[in-house]
């Protein structure tokens, strides 16, 4: 058996491809057939407007021809009417009523015409031809007249075709032709015209129409221009010269003449449009292809002059119309084209199967084997290239399949192993929040008693300085393990994504006021100079997170204090308007130990210091900065720390805050000092914390009970009316989240606000605790003033 080798295949192929030059031929002569086609549709299409032109270049040449001849005979030139109008009515008949009257202008403007006149006046026309005394007519605003007569100033044997007007006397349109009337000193005396009455223009534009416009179809519409640009002939009837009437009755001029409405071509609001009479007035012939404004259908507008008249006359054909015949033409060959081209595709296809079966088979087999199909069948009974390729590929393909079984054996194991270690990390996740969560509530609620404590102590009047001093350093020792707890777990928010601005009106006045109380003992001790200013362009009150603001403006102001052992801590406060709002910028100077240049890298690093001296002779976590860092971002700006080893220090944040309304802060002081009434159930479990919440509630002027547990604090409610519940999370027996479920479950509890007391200052147990039904959050260690205000709050009515 012969093999027929691939190659000779491809020839035969390519054999038959062959013929696409002879298609690239046949679609070359259809374009260049139809494009002369449309040009010979186009071209006939002008001479027949141009025969049209021609038409009525005829027409008026010889009305023009009679009225210069008439304007020469010696009983015109004499400027008798009454003498020449015998003639002139003559003329007339003989004419077969071609003129509807002729018209004698004078050079005053005055006119005489053979259908009439004022017998007082010397027949001239009057507004009232039966007063001796009425005022006379004018026909100095005719452009005929203007044309022989008024603008002659070379006294030129001119003849003229006037635009289209509507007669002073008859009141209705007609076309003047008129010529000059010379006297035998060739001094231009006065005008005759010839009034062409409007049935004479319809008259020619039917035979237009029968000669020309039947070559078309009825779609094709005719237009006739003057040569100042109005219509005389158009499809719309409302655009060609009519009377102006309002409200039934005629609108007159000035001196008694009715007012005609003319438009204009080159003064339509089509742009176009516009266009097209410009080049009509100009006396062009040619032809423009524009949109229909009512159906948006292309159209071609064919334009030719009058010369005699300065008229043009324009044709409007669809061009679906025009090129009708073109279009038959171009389907005709371009269906002998498909036919062809059918044919050709058909034998393509064919041997495409034909000598292509093969390689598209492996194809499909490689597509299978890439989406992980190994048992695609291939046509391999071949005895060509072709059957050889099928063979390797099933080759190839059993190659991969072993091979691709021992990699998805590999990453099931390395996948089961990155599962097993992703739980172990969220575990992890899990165990270390729980451990802040447990923490912090077990760090808090032993420092509530003792910040508690010692809080009431302070305000124990009876006190030695030694003692009042001993207790102060106990309360700042105290409140220094308490930053420490709320750094730990601010730095875990922070990472977590659970830190939420709240957002408040506040004095920047009562913010520093509150930072220097704070700060000034501090700085005060150690001999150093506090120094504060705020620039002018800083709001007197701004709009941002308080809390956090200050957090971040004392920390930085305390490490300033802390590394410095003499001289002074500045800061210094300045704004920039941005759009609607503020940026201000703080910046804290001092005159320090500084901080060496390779430490500053890492300086914003959580768990970081300078180095470990200082760690040993100042103390501190190194978490402060970070948070600063976090906490800045949050508030919408950046921070910033500058150093010179011994020389100092300058750290500098800004945030981007709203301009805020100002508050009188002032009042309330009296308020803050007075006594509350009411009575008060608290559930808490440590005998310590009760102590020092029972104290505080007391000196406040409230009536405290004290309920060990839930189940207790539900009793207590039983038995007793009360006007808030002081609510600890965990508890014996009964928790407070689940006595606060119990609790609003009750109607006769339904508005009894409860406050929650915890050392749970997490997101996720501040957000369990109202989800419970509380109403309020107070995080332990309490401080009095703090506990005053959530009572104020919550009893209004009775501070």
């Amino acid at each position: 058996m012969v093999r027929m080798r691939l190659k000779v295949r491809l020839a035969a192929v390519l054999l038959v491809t062959s013929l696409l030059p002879l298609l690239v031929v046949f679609v070359l002569s259809v374009t260049h057939s139809t494009e002369q086609s449309r040009s010979l549709s186009i071209q006939g299409t002008l001479a027949q407007v141009s025969n049209a032109a021609a038409l009525f270049e005829r027409y008026f040449s010889n009305r023009k021809a009679e009225i210069a001849l008439m304007a020469r005979d010696p009983r015109v030139q004499s400027m008798d009417f009454v003498t020449m109008r015998p003639f002139l009515i003559d003329e007339k008949n003989r004419q077969n009523n071609v003129y509807e009257k002729f018209i004698v202008g004078t050079k005053d403007g005055s006119f005489h015409n053979t259908e009439g006149g004022n017998p007082h006046q010397q027949m001239k026309r009057t507004f009232d031809d039966t007063q001796p005394f009425s005022v006379q007519k004018t026909i100095k605003k005719r452009d005929y007249w203007r044309t022989t007569v008024g603008d002659n100033v070379g006294n030129r044997a001119i003849t003229f075709v006037s635009d289209p007007m509507i007669s002073y006397t008859t009141g209705v349109r007609q076309i003047v032709v008129s010529a000059s009337i010379l006297n035998d000193k060739k001094k231009v005396v006065g005008l005759l015209g010839g009034s062409i009455p409007w049935r004479e223009i319809d008259r020619l534009v039917s035979r237009v129409q029968n000669k020309v416009m039947t070559l078309f179809s009825e779609d094709a519409r005719l237009m006739l221009v003057s040569h100042y640009g109005y219509y005389m002939y158009h499809w719309d009837p409302t655009k060609v010269i009519q009377l102006k009437k309002q409200n039934d009755t005629w609108v007159l001029n000035e001196i008694g003449e009715k007012v005609s409405v003319r438009l204009k071509i080159n003064e339509e609001k089509n742009e176009a449009v516009r266009a097209l009479g410009v080049k009509m007035l100009a006396g062009h012939t040619g032809f423009t292809e524009l949109k229909d404004a009512d159906t948006d259908q292309l159209q071609h507008v064919f334009f030719a002059p009058i010369p005699s008249t300065g008229y043009s006359i324009a044709v409007v054909v669809p061009n679906h119309v025009m090129f009708e015949p073109v279009e038959s033409l171009k389907q005709l060959l371009w269906g002998t084209f498909v036919v062809v081209l059918i044919l050709v595709i058909a034998l393509a296809v064919k041997l495409t199967v034909h000598f292509y079966a093969p390689i598209h088979s492996l194809t499909k087999a490689a597509k299978a084997l890439s989406n992980g199909d190994f048992t695609y069948k291939i046509m391999s009974h071949r005895k060509d290239e072709l059957g050889e390729l099928s063979q390797a590929f099933v080759k190839m393909r059993g190659q991969v399949y072993v091979r691709e079984s021992e990699l998805e054996k590999h990453v099931k194991e390395r996948t089961q192993a990155l599962e097993h270690a992703t739980d172990q990390a969220q575990h992890a996740v899990q165990v270390k929040s729980r451990f802040l969560a447990n923490m912090s509530h077990e760090i808090r609620t032993p420092l509530n008693g003792l910040l508690g404590m010692l809080e009431l102590l302070q305000l124990q009047s009876k006190l030695d300085a030694e003692q009042a001093k001993l207790i102060t350093m106990g309360a700042s020792a105290g409140q220094h393990l308490l930053s420490l707890v709320n750094d730990i777990l601010d730095i875990s928010k922070l990472e977590e994504g659970q830190v939420e601005l709240v957002i408040e009106d506040f004095l920047v006045s009562e913010l520093l006021d509150d930072v220097l109380v704070m700060l000034q003992p501090l700085a005060t001790r150690k001999s150093l100079e506090l120094i504060v200013h705020c620039d002018d362009a800083v709001p007197t009150a701004i709009k941002t997170d308080k809390v956090r603001l200050k957090q971040v403006l004392v920390n930085l102001m305390s490490n300033a204090i802390k590394f410095t052992s003499r001289g002074s801590v500045k800061v210094i406060i300045s704004a920039r308007p941005e759009q609607q709002q503020h940026r201000v910028f703080f910046n804290v100077i001092d005159t320090g130990i500084g901080i060496k240049a390779a430490q500053l890298e890492n300086i914003f690093l959580p768990f970081q210091q300078a180095d470990d001296s200082t760690t040993r002779e100042y103390g501190g976590t190194g978490l402060g900065l970070s948070i600063c860092r976090e906490l800045a971002t949050l508030l919408g700006g950046t921070i910033e720390i500058s150093s010179e080893y011994t020389e100092g220090t300058h750290a500098t944040f800004d945030i981007l805050v709203f301009e805020g309304d100002a508050k009188d802060e002032s009042i309330g002081l009296a308020e803050a000092q007075s006594l509350l009434t009411g009575k008060v159930l608290v559930a808490e479990d440590n005998p310590i914390n009760q102590m020092v919440i029972s104290a505080m509630l007391n000196k406040l002027g409230m009536d405290v009970t004290i309920a060990d547990d839930g189940v207790l604090a539900l009793e207590e409610l039983s038995l007793a009316s009360y006007d808030v519940v002081l609510m600890d999370m965990h508890m014996p027996n009964m928790d407070g989240v689940e006595a606060t479920k119990q609790i609003r479950r009750d109607a006769r509890w339904g508005n009894l606000p409860i406050i929650a007391t915890t050392a749970n200052v997490l997101p996720q147990d501040i957000a369990l605790c109202f989800s419970a039904g509380m109403d309020d959050h107070l995080a332990k260690p309490l401080q009095m003033a703090q506990l005053r205000r959530a009572l104020v709050r919550w009893l209004p009515n009775k501070a």
